[in-house]
């Protein structure tokens, strides 16, 4: 009976671990998109920085450029803001994955702690049987 817990531990550890490592492979996910949106919004600021920098003509535009670059900024600008809206939705998925990960973690490891316990308790049993053969057999061979 207690060897099939100690299977029933097994099959539990081996589910907590294939969780663990579902979790971690969900963070490396997550990890990848924000990095991904951090270069994208690096290059959108400094694609912003350029254009603002460049916005004094060295020669007389017309209207419709004009319009044409402040309708470009506006919506660079926009495009921004939507990057940063999405990065700090990224970064909640991120603390939520890792707090995932850290309870996947510690479930494993109340499990390997409640096996390695039971296998403990069976190898004293076991050591108390052996203890009390010997000690029959000795009794016995004490009275021939």
């Amino acid at each position: 009976m207690k060897v099939n817990r100690s299977t029933r531990f097994d099959t539990i550890i081996s589910v907590r671990d294939h969780q663990k490592k579902a979790a971690t492979r969900e963070l490396q996910k997550i990890l990848n998109e924000k990095q991904s949106n951090i270069d994208q919004l690096t290059t959108m600021k400094s694609e912003q920085e350029r254009v603002l920098e460049g916005e004094t003509y060295s020669h007389k535009a017309n209207a419709q450029e004009l319009q044409t670059h402040r309708a470009f900024i506006e919506k660079l600008s926009d495009s921004i803001q939507k990057k940063e809206e999405h990065l700090k939705e990224i970064e909640s998925k991120e603390e939520t994955k890792r707090e995932e990960l850290l309870e996947r973690v510690k479930a494993k490891n109340v499990v390997e702690k409640l096996k390695e316990k039971l296998t403990e308790e069976i190898m004293k049993e076991q050591n108390h049987k052996e203890q009390q053969t010997i000690d029959m057999l000795s009794q016995r061979g004490g009275v021939k």
